[in-house]
């Protein structure tokens, strides 16, 4: 995915179709691979069109979270979507903030033109860890937000202030439905899930950068909440460990 993404402003339910085909594509391309006699490819349809309505129904009701985003379509170039009603009734972002949030999408994309499967990676690990323990299975989907808000954050101090994502004390706030959205645990933008990406994102960084990704065992929900020791199983196992998909284990790519 090296095309240039193109800008767009859509109104929510163009944002809210555009995300249902968005998560259907990333999921026909997550299922492409797979061995053609495991569940997962024989249930291609289907859990194409649970994926789609899955992402419908997340978007209709989460929205106004949605401060940009990247789209990936079949056969056009990735949009960098906003919604200026996002803006206009919940947001009411200063500069600063406008700069931080583009940051983060353009994280995203240059993620993407690197290693155009974490785009599809989520999708493809529920595939394959759909019978493992949910502390095993991988989350490789917190990888992207987690470096978007750690270049967020590093924005944010070089353009003279606090190391922040969100607006400062003296700035205007988010409006209600804003923040009651971001609590809310099945928020695709929980702050909590982000933050656990990138406590990875910055301890990949720490040990040698963004191209450990291309190696890098994708981390479980065990492993978000200690990156630490994630590192260090990822570390000794070194290159070798590429795994095929099929096997379904923790430890794959």
């Amino acid at each position: 995915m090296t095309a240039p993404a193109v800008p767009l402003a859509v109104t929510p339910d163009q944002y809210i179709d555009a995300q249902a085909e968005h998560n259907a594509h990333l999921t026909r391309l997550a299922l492409a691979g797979l061995d053609a006699a495991s569940d997962a490819a024989k249930r291609a349809p289907a859990l194409v069109d649970e994926a789609r309505t899955a992402a419908r129904t997340a978007a209709r009701r989460f929205y106004p979270l949605c401060r940009a985003t990247v789209i990936i379509h079949e056969s056009a170039d990735p949009e960098l979507t906003i919604i200026p009603e996002v803006y206009d009734q919940h947001l009411h972002p200063t500069g600063r903030q406008l700069i931080t949030v583009f940051a983060h999408q353009l994280t995203a994309l240059a993620l993407y033109a690197h290693y155009p499967e974490l785009a599809w990676a989520q999708p493809r690990c529920n595939a394959l860890d759909s019978t493992l323990p949910t502390h095993r299975r991988r989350r490789p989907a917190a990888l992207v937000p987690g470096y978007g808000q750690y270049v967020e954050r590093l924005v944010a101090n070089a353009l003279g202030g606090p190391a922040v994502t969100g607006p400062l004390p003296d700035e205007p706030q988010p409006s209600d439905l804003y923040t009651q959205l971001l609590a809310d645990p099945d928020s695709p933008a929980n702050a909590c899930q982000v933050d656990h990406g990138e406590q990875v994102a910055t301890a990949l960084l720490d040990a040698g950068g963004h191209p450990l990704l291309h190696l890098a065992l994708y981390p479980t929900v065990a492993d978000l909440k200690d990156p630490a020791k994630w590192l260090t199983r990822h570390q000794a196992a070194g290159p070798a460990a590429t795994i095929t998909d099929d096997s379904g284990t923790a430890g794959d790519r």
